[in-house]
């Protein structure tokens, strides 16, 4: 006998993250985002797309995070609203820039009942009570954000 939690209806909503300051290249990369998320949740009998979607970084002339703290609260707003079930991304680092903020943004929809779900990584929320699992999580974005500086460092003295 399945579990009945697996037959339950899944709302789902999609976070996409602008890639360019070019307008072209960022619907393109949008599209290839939202095809690719779309596709994965397909593979969920019991997941049902929700027509919102939470779209980061999508002013091309804002150099600041700002609008992406916009983006996320009204997607905190919503799950406090019960609006969703399960966010999904293609990627992680939709959730954040820094090394703080994807475990934070991870654990605060957890709180409010909604999974967080990539198409690279697939389940990313942890039991609430899982403090290994969040000490892991917090590590494996620090490395990526160490990562990622080493990286413009080096291109920087090229």
């Amino acid at each position: 006998m399945k579990n009945m939690k697996e037959n339950t209806k899944k709302t789902v909503r999609i976070l996409l993250r602008a890639n360019s300051t070019y307008q072209s290249e960022m619907d393109e990369s949008l599209s290839i985002q939202r095809e690719l998320i779309i596709e994965e949740v397909k593979k969920h009998q019991n997941w049902i797309l929700d027509s919102k979607e939470y779209i980061v970084g999508n002013n091309v002339e804002d150099k600041d995070s700002v609008t992406d703290i916009n983006v996320l609260q009204a997607a905190l707003r919503d799950a406090e609203n019960r609006e969703y079930d399960i966010l999904v991304s293609d990627k992680d680092d939709r959730l954040g820039r820094r090394m703080l903020e994807i475990p934070m943004n991870i654990m605060s929809l957890k709180q409010l009942g909604v999974d967080v779900y990539t198409v690279k990584d697939g389940l990313l929320t942890l039991d609430l009570g899982d403090i290994t699992g969040m000490l892991m999580l917090s590590m494996r974005y620090a490395m990526a954000e160490k990562s990622s500086s080493d990286t413009e460092m080096h291109i920087n003295t090229i």
